[in-house]
């Protein structure tokens, strides 16, 4: 530990968290008058780093991945007729802009806003969400000594990975000039933004005053430890090449009698150069990867809004035309649907505390657009005169004509009219493997005089939630519920609206672990 120490003191010093305002008066000094780290009780990693927290949170609930990737992705069923789309656009720490859809296609493509030849069924939309007010606690480092360790160790790890790269990106250039290599000098650009990346994203100030070359020159156990030592070759004589425009001396790598391999030390300066570039992202996953056994709880908000096109096809419309065959007078009827939603919602998770819940998710949902009157659509069995086939001499063959078809009830035809859907639900887990969960919904559609009849509907479920486990891995949640799809109707006698089934999914993910 010492050593690392006098590595971390030897190129730079840290100003940890320092431009942060503290949420109590308290500075642990764990090695005096070396290292004083300061200490927040609301955030146990950097801003920065918790900023990438957050959003890997946020990813996971909405979208099932920490860390997805932008770009979109295809999969299609064995006939490429159903296309199910899905992806990330863009995303940076403070939204996600996210893709989905399924997609139906006809011979000649996928076709949009073409009721005649489009698809039968589809539905795409755009998807933006936004984090806000994300917090994670874990026990207070005032009288907790775990939490204290926790500090040490994370500031400690950060400042080494920084002191290590900073080790081989000064051995590996000094080395190379000592060899006649080309490389840059070593006050360049890249190591100007190096440390502009660790003073805004992790406020470390980094002296390079204190970076001496012929100190580090000095320690030829670098190559050793490193692994850099070769066998001279050319029985160590220097070659010249001579080329039309050119000589090149190739020289022979030979630092205070110990030879070192050449190749191995350009491998290793373009690795730490490379590496010196995603700094900030290196230092996050390692204060993610410490700091994560010592979380208790974490809650987030978020807000999203996703414009969509869905393509919804009514079949077997019957419409009685004599100048056609019985066939002819069944029609599928298409129709374009669009509009947006709106989406409010919480999520909360804590590993221990009374009466808190392991898992609570809720939101609130609104969705304003073009609706239709599909639902006053019922099906029914058209039966027709039978048709006369041949005459024999025992009587008439004839072929009785039935077919299932879709007709409204109350005379209107498919039309569109303006939608609003109202919707709140929340999932409670008091228990790691049980829960319970409740849904409420409004809907109102209304038509235009002539088109329809204006429609509102208020629905409800209410149910049980189970998480079922293979071994140690949670991988799905069973929800058995009890539905009324109209309060209106009665949930017994003639509408029967009352009823009892499964599901497997609920609309968010989550993981056991913090």
């Amino acid at each position: 530990m010492k050593q690392v120490l006098n590595w971390a003191m030897l190129f730079f010093t840290v100003s940890a968290f320092s431009q942060h305002a503290l949420t109590f008066n308290s500075t642990v000094d764990f090695e005096p008058d070396e290292t004083a780290i300061e200490l927040q009780s609301n955030k146990l990693v950097s801003s920065y780093s918790f900023n990438k927290l957050i959003f890997e949170d946020v990813s996971y609930l909405l979208l099932g991945g920490s860390a997805p990737s932008e770009g979109l992705e295809a999969a299609f069923d064995e006939s490429k007729s159903n296309i199910a789309l899905s992806g990330i656009v863009t995303s940076n720490d403070w939204f996600i802009l996210s893709v989905k859809g399924d997609l139906s296609a006809t011979d000649e493509g996928i076709y949009f806003i073409d009721e005649q030849n489009g698809s039968k069924k589809a539905k795409i939309a755009l998807n933006f969400y936004r984090p806000f007010w994300g917090r994670r606690s874990y026990d207070s480092p005032r009288t907790s000594v775990a939490s204290q360790r926790a500090f040490y160790t994370i500031e400690k790890a950060k400042q080494y990975k920084i002191a290590a790269l900073l080790k081989d990106y000064y051995y590996t250039t000094y080395l190379l000039e000592d060899a006649g290599i080309p490389v840059k000098h070593i006050l360049n650009d890249e190591l100007d933004q190096f440390c502009d990346d660790l003073l805004n994203n992790h406020k470390y100030l980094l002296d390079r005053t204190l970076i001496d070359r012929d100190s580090i020159l000095l320690d030829t156990s670098y190559i050793v430890a490193k692994k850099l030592k070769g066998v001279p070759k050319n029985n160590a004589f220097k070659v010249t090449i001579e080329t039309k425009d050119t000589t090149v001396d190739v020289p022979i790598a030979i630092y205070d009698d110990l030879t070192y391999d050449i190749n191995k030390v350009i491998s290793l300066y373009d690795k730490t150069v490379s590496a010196m570039d995603s700094i900030s992202e290196k230092l996050v996953l390692e204060e993610h990867k410490i700091a994560q056994p010592y979380w208790n709880s974490k809650r987030l908000f978020y807000a999203g809004a996703s414009p969509y096109y869905a393509r919804e096809t009514i079949k077997n419309v019957y419409k009685s035309n004599d100048t056609l065959d019985f066939a002819g007078q069944f029609t599928d009827t298409p129709g374009d649907l669009f509009g947006i939603e709106g989406q409010f919602g919480f999520f909360y998770q804590s590993k221990k505390g009374f009466l808190l819940p392991r898992i609570f998710f809720t939101r609130l949902t609104v969705n304003l657009g073009r609706g239709s009157n599909l639902g006053e659509f019922e099906n029914r069995t058209y039966n027709f005169p039978a048709r006369i086939l041949d005459t024999i001499s025992s009587g008439v063959v004839s072929t009785p004509q039935s077919k299932e078809g879709n007709y409204n009830k109350k005379g209107n035809e498919y039309n569109f009219g303006f939608l609003s859907e109202l919707g709140l639900e929340a999932y409670y887990f008091p228990f790691e493997r049980y829960g319970i969960f409740g849904q409420v919904g409004y809907s109102n559609i209304n038509f235009d005089p002539g088109k329809g009849e204006d429609a509102e509907l208020y629905s409800m479920r209410l149910g049980l939630l189970m998480n079922l486990k293979a071994k140690e891995k949670n991988f799905a949640t069973l929800q058995l519920f009890a539905d009324r799809s109209d309060l209106s109707k009665s949930p017994n006698g003639n509408d029967n609206n009352l009823l009892f089934g499964f599901k497997v999914g609920v609309p968010f993910n989550f993981k056991q672990k913090l």
